[in-house]
């Protein structure tokens, strides 16, 4: 928010910029009221950009974290074929070696 010495000021800039004689109280008022309201608002739409990039940010770390998990599950899954295929080799090779040679 601005400081009183500030708000004067500026009260004195809108009141030259819109060529506004004589100091009418209701209308420096207004004229108050609506620049804290522009000010206002242009904290919130700061605001709000700044929790759009953050929110777009965590979305695309859950989604790359998501990517990583399904690359993991992937190689997981391979390891698991591949050692199903040893054992059921080795099972073989048991059975192969213990039969007795007719």
């Amino acid at each position: 928010m601005f400081c009183s010495c500030c708000n004067d000021y500026l009260m004195k800039e809108d009141m030259n910029s819109f060529r506004i004689s004589g100091k009418e109280e209701l209308f420096r008022k207004n004229l108050l009221s609506l620049r804290i309201l522009y000010e206002h608002n242009s904290i919130l739409r700061a605001q709000i950009t700044l929790f759009n990039k953050f929110k777009l940010k965590n979305e695309n770390l859950i989604h790359a974290d998501f990517e990583q998990l399904e690359l993991k599950y992937k190689n997981l899954k391979t390891k698991e074929i591949n050692l199903e295929k040893k054992i059921e080799n080795l099972n073989r090779k048991i059975i192969k070696s213990t039969q007795v040679i007719i």
